[in-house]
């Protein structure tokens, strides 16, 4: 476990003092319940990079159709809306 020194409001440090007292433990154990319950709800959406890459899968399965002709070169356009390369220009 790591030490770390937090400046608090006043109001703050009653409110974990008073917490600590109702559910009859340390002041350092409201703190870390708090902080991992906060940042869970800051971070709902934490996931792998592995992740994404199956959700691409999965999405890219679900598409039909033919492909445009070009797009291993406008790769950039159709992902993201950039402009369109010249198709007939070599890079």
């Amino acid at each position: 476990m790591q030490r770390t020194y937090v400046h608090l409001p006043d109001e703050l440090h009653t409110e974990i003092e008073h917490t600590a007292k109702i559910q009859n433990t340390s002041k350092a154990a409201v703190i870390r319940t708090a902080l991992t319950q906060g940042l869970k709800a800051m971070n709902p959406q934490k996931s792998s990079s592995a992740d994404a890459l199956l959700e691409m899968v999965k999405n890219a399965k679900k598409l039909t159709g033919n492909a445009p002709q070009d797009l291993s070169v406008n790769l950039d356009h159709y992902t993201w809306g950039g402009p369109k390369r010249d198709t007939h220009t070599k890079t």
